[in-house]
């Protein structure tokens, strides 16, 4: 459509050089070319401004599109999170009697690879002391899910 127009404008200089210089009959077939050319002209022009609105009306939706999947996308991510914490608690609390051995001073990390913001490491670390008390019952396993530091790598 740009190209169009620009050979219309051409032509158009084209018949006003022609009609300054020549002062024959075709002077008036030249005007009348002249008005034939801006009609297009005009009419091309108006058609580039409705498809450039439009244009910038679907680069809008879709940033728009866009905008609500990395919405849903981080709810899911953190929907899964919450799900693999509450798991690793419920575990430690079924399991971590196994941990009597070692002293209450000590903790226990797991390394959530890929789960984190921008595909980084998620590093929860759990106090054995917290864990012994879920096993014993003092605390319940969503408490331990809490009491858990969380950081990433």
């Amino acid at each position: 459509m740009s190209r169009d127009l620009r050979e219309l404008e051409r032509e158009k200089r084209d018949l006003e050089f022609a009609n300054r210089h020549d002062n024959s009959a075709a002077a008036k077939e030249l005007e009348q070319r002249k008005k034939a050319l801006e009609k297009d002209i005009a009419k091309l022009e108006k058609q580039q401004t409705t498809l450039t609105k439009q244009q910038q009306q679907l680069r809008q939706d879709i940033q728009a599109k866009q905008v609500e999947r990395e919405r849903q996308q981080a709810a899911e991510q953190q929907k899964l999170l919450t799900q693999v914490s509450t798991s690793i608690s419920l575990t430690l609390c079924d399991y971590g009697s196994g941990l009597r051995s070692s002293p209450n001073d000590e903790h226990v990390s797991f390394v959530l690879k890929g789960l984190g913001d921008k595909n980084t490491n998620l590093i929860k670390v759990f106090d054995k002391s917290d864990i012994k008390k879920c096993v014993v019952g003092d605390i319940k396993a969503s408490d331990l899910a809490l009491k858990a530091i969380t950081y990433q790598f």
